[in-house]
């Protein structure tokens, strides 16, 4: 089980895959960083003739995950990923979370603090599968519905 979760897009590219890149390119604000903006445009990143890194422009769910393809190598695949600012804050938020946990154990004496293992763990999964799994599948639904309307080819 990774921490952060990730997920790939099978594509079938068409004969001239780069009208579909064009179209991309279009549909985004080209930006070095990773970050959501206002902007008419349904995408944020970098696209170029060797593929693209982008993310979604919806303010607040957007970011959280990165689409990223690479011609360069033969696989015709699109990689998702959690945005290294969303891993950095939520790394931040489970450390907090260990820490706490530990401290009041501690505090607590090691008999009765061995109590708040089974609660520790039960929020460090609720942390894992439902804000960061949830916030993460939301932000590729969305990115991978608007990628299916600029991109021809991606299977479902």
């Amino acid at each position: 089980m990774n921490l952060f979760p990730n997920a790939q897009i099978d594509i079938t590219p068409p004969k001239d895959f780069s009208i579909s890149l064009n179209k991309l390119k279009n549909s985004t604000e080209i930006s070095s960083r990773l970050l959501t903006v206002l902007t008419n445009q349904p995408f944020i990143g970098q696209v170029t003739n060797k593929g693209f890194k982008i993310i979604s422009s919806k303010i607040g769910i957007g970011a959280i995950a990165v689409f990223e393809l690479d011609l360069d190598k033969n696989k015709r695949e699109i990689k998702v990923s959690l945005n290294k600012a969303f891993k950095i804050i939520f790394a931040f938020f489970t450390a907090f979370l260990i820490i706490g946990s530990l401290v009041s154990i501690i505090s607590a004496g090691l008999p009765q603090g061995l109590m708040f293992l089974i609660p520790l763990a039960i929020c460090l999964l609720m942390f894992r599968f439902v804000l960061i799994g949830l916030a993460f599948k939301t932000s590729l639904n969305l990115g991978k519905n608007k990628l299916i309307e600029i991109l021809d080819g991606i299977n479902n």
